[in-house]
């Protein structure tokens, strides 16, 4: 599609259509919710917070570290979720200079495979994965994972889901 010109595929337009650009921007015909959610993205890049944000086949992604992988965000708590990492990060970058620093919180999202049994099969979260950037580029740890690596402390259980998770 980036080799196809305007006149390529409108031989017959007049000159005057042809001659402001050679490029074709298609619109994707987004539902009213996901609009909303392009625009909430889009004042949240006009802000500094998101690097890019653009839309395929419907889903709306967004770039949030120049190094990482786009996001895909599906509602608009995804949004809420990475302002918060993103001010945590301010936060952490103020105090940067600290000796030692304690950072502790209810994340509420499981960091690895080990941390969940049972119910639906354990996947990644695409803010536990925000949580896991900003842990390795202010070189936090786990401190229950990193001294009892092999054990198994869950926070939450349900009998009547069967499911058990440590939700740090």
């Amino acid at each position: 599609m980036k080799t196809v010109k305007f006149s390529e595929l409108f031989p017959n337009a007049s000159a005057p259509a042809r001659v402001p650009s050679e490029r074709i921007f298609i619109n994707e015909n987004l539902t009213t919710i996901r609009r909303r959610l392009v625009k909430k993205a889009t004042d949240k890049k006009n802000d500094g917070l998101l690097l890019g944000v653009w839309t395929i086949d419907g889903n709306v992604f967004v770039k949030t570290w120049p190094d990482g992988n786009p996001v895909r965000f599906i509602w608009e708590g995804h949004l809420k979720r990475l302002e918060f990492i993103q001010e945590l990060n301010n936060c952490l970058i103020d105090k940067a200079q600290a000796a030692s620093l304690v950072l502790g919180g209810d994340w509420n999202c499981t960091l690895s495979k080990k941390d969940k049994k049972g119910e639906v099969p354990w996947k990644p979260s695409q803010f536990r994965n925000m949580l896991l950037i900003t842990m390795e580029t202010f070189d936090l740890l786990h401190i229950q994972r990193t001294r009892h690596p092999h054990l198994n402390i869950y926070t939450y259980a349900s009998k009547t889901l069967n499911v058990k998770t440590s939700r740090d």
